[in-house]
């Protein structure tokens, strides 16, 4: 059975609507166990599969059992709000490079009711990524949540998509960048992998080209 990262120990599921718990196995059905409830579905030709949860109320941590014929678990699982992290570089930020400003406050502090899944900065032109990996903790999302988590007294989990440096039309889908023909015409250049590696090569050797006029104005 293989499911996304984001579906992992330590997990937080939107409270108070169905969850979807979407995946591919090899075998015929999948069989899920949580919170004293068993849910099944079939397997589709292709090993696609959809388990659709019941709604829950804020709560946990609880550990969920998954059977396709072998037995897999999650463990840890909150219950709780879900907000998305999106931006640029500001909301980027790891908490590890505002310690000058936090450390005292942070130290020896930990914040069990917050959990933060963020999505891989990297670029994939030829279909969408379905099986993500899992990356540093947000700043300004941490001290978000914390507050959440202050006034509510509910988990809250993080979903960081913010990468610095990105135009509108990178977050853009396929079919909306139709409308726009230089884009659109772009796109299709970035599906060919030998022409994203020489632009690649091209940035990478314009950066180290720029720091070394900046080291030899130094001297």
């Amino acid at each position: 059975m293989e499911l996304s990262a984001i579906w992992n120990d330590g997990m937080v599921l939107q409270r108070g609507r169905q969850i979807p718990l979407i995946g591919t196995t090899e075998g015929e059905w999948v069989r899920v166990r949580f919170r004293g409830k068993t849910y099944e579905a079939a397997a589709g030709i292709d090993g696609n599969f959809e388990v659709l949860l019941d709604a829950q109320d804020a709560g946990g941590p609880y550990d969920m059992e998954l059977e396709d014929g072998n037995i897999r678990e999650i463990s840890n699982i909150l219950i709780g709000d879900i907000w998305l992290l999106g931006g640029q570089s500001n909301m980027s930020l790891p908490i590890a490079r505002t310690l000058d400003c936090t450390k005292a406050e942070l130290e020896g502090k930990r914040e069990f009711n917050i959990r933060m899944f963020q999505v891989p900065e990297q670029t994939e032109f030829q279909k969408p990524t379905e099986v993500l990996q899992a990356g540093d903790f947000s700043a300004a999302g941490y001290f978000f949540a914390r507050e959440l988590v202050r006034t509510y007294g509910i988990p809250i989990g993080l979903l960081q998509t913010a990468v610095g440096g990105t135009p509108v039309e990178a977050w853009m889908s396929e079919e909306s960048l139709k409308d726009f023909k230089t884009d659109y015409e772009m796109l299709w250049q970035a599906k060919d992998a030998t022409y994203v590696q020489s632009m690649t090569e091209a940035d990478t050797a314009r950066i180290e080209d720029w720091f070394c006029r900046l080291n030899r104005s130094e001297e």
